[in-house]
């Protein structure tokens, strides 16, 4: 008996009497892993959206994309939780063909849209977030808006692939049409788009120490800061491991069975990309309720801030060298006078993850005179803004500086 007359959806081994009443099955690891990455997942979206919501008691456009990148995730679990009612996890031999015919249908359509378009949804949420910090940075605008664009152009294609997968559709999966038409290398496509996925997380992950490097705030609270921001990007390692996983499993015959691995790694992508993605926007939270548990303690915040800046104190090293007055340094720093007793600030980040509750530090700024040259101590306040974004304010009633955007 070949396999074409055989009545399961390959032929078995030599040896190997096939079990139709009662297969061998891996399936229950992807029901388990389908059934217990929502729940995590939806725990850290549920803080996030709590934190958006009676925190900062601010929407944004990230918030919504990673929402609906959720809803598509938990599609992708029910879908690929289905497939083991039709073969999934079981061996090829001891799958009948009409079932087999239907795991591949189910497969082919709700398991390629859910899954890519919910990666691209969390992809554009993480790069939306980014945005939110660099409306005065043209060129980092530009970039993530191309990567956008290229997470679109190639993610798009897959999430609808069974529309131009073959001619007729069905031939995608079902063996009774073999002849009849013609497919596109689908194999090629995917590992193509693995490959894509890992490159753009890579870059996702690489674009908050673009985003906070002009920054003149302390360099540990910087590295901290950034930490957090790329913790968004840390998927491209799953995506690294789930791309190298798919393309060693490919050439099995026993498809149903060695995939469900590949199929676990999949959800483990998404769901760890949705996860990834709410991490950054838990700042505010961790500030309110958990203070110490913060990667920064406001202890440890408060010393940093009178930590000397380098770059400010180069710039004045410089400024001095070359016999500019003091007033010309303090432009340098960006700092002007703004009458008797006060300095402007320039614009910063450095309070973006403060949590909505006042806070105050001191930090120590050199004020020279031209006729004394003596240096002054002022007292700083950083006030976590509401809706509209927090403020810096020099103690005394200084100028403030509004923030663009809330965490």
């Amino acid at each position: 008996m070949n396999g074409t007359d055989y009545p399961g959806a390959g032929p078995p081994p030599p040896g190997v009497i096939p079990n139709f009443d009662n297969p061998e099955s891996i399936g229950y690891r992807l029901i388990i892993v389908a059934s217990v990455f929502p729940v995590v997942t939806g725990v850290f979206l549920g803080l996030r959206l709590y934190t958006a919501a009676f925190i900062l008691r601010r929407w944004h456009i990230d918030d919504y994309l990673i929402i609906v990148a959720f809803m598509l995730a938990v599609g992708d679990s029910i879908t690929k939780s289905i497939l083991t009612n039709y073969g999934a996890g079981v061996h090829i031999w001891d799958v009948p063909k009409p079932m087999y015919r239907e795991f591949g249908k189910i497969g082919t359509i709700a398991g390629s849209f859910f899954y890519h378009s919910s990666t691209l949804f969390a992809k554009f949420s993480i790069l939306s977030f980014y945005l939110r910090f660099s409306s005065a940075n043209r060129a980092f605008r530009m970039v993530t808006y191309f990567v956008m664009l290229v997470a679109f152009g190639y993610t798009t294609p897959m999430a609808l692939s069974f529309l131009f997968q073959c001619r007729p559709m069905a031939l995608a999966w079902d063996e009774r049409l073999l002849g009849t038409g013609s497919c596109v290398d689908i194999q090629f496509m995917c590992y193509i788009t693995g490959i894509m996925n890992a490159t753009t997380d890579f870059i996702i992950l690489l674009l908050p120490i673009w985003l906070l490097q002009p920054l003149t705030i302390p360099l540990a609270r910087k590295v901290g800061v950034t930490l957090i921001l790329m913790t968004g990007g840390f998927v491209c390692l799953i995506s690294a491991l789930r791309t190298a996983n798919v393309t060693n499993n490919n050439t099995d015959t026993d498809y149903t069975y060695t995939f469900v691995p590949n199929l676990v790694w999949f959800l483990v992508e998404l769901y760890f990309g949705i996860l990834c993605a709410c991490l950054p926007c838990l700042k505010p939270f961790t500030k309110r309720y958990f203070p110490g548990f913060s990667i920064f303690s406001d202890s440890l915040e408060s010393r940093m801030s009178t930590s000397i800046n380098v770059v400010s104190a180069r710039a004045r090293n410089i400024t001095t060298s070359l016999g500019f007055s003091a007033g010309a340094s303090n432009h340098l720093q960006g700092r002007e006078q703004d009458g008797p007793g006060h300095l402007r600030s320039r614009p910063s980040h450095s309070s973006i993850f403060s949590a909505g509750t006042e806070k105050g530090s001191s930090a120590c700024v050199e004020r020279g005179s031209s006729s004394e040259g003596s240096s002054t101590c002022k007292d700083f306040r950083v006030v976590a803004g509401k809706a509209s974004g927090s403020t810096l304010r020099e103690g005394g009633g200084g100028a403030s500086l509004s923030e663009k955007a809330d965490v």
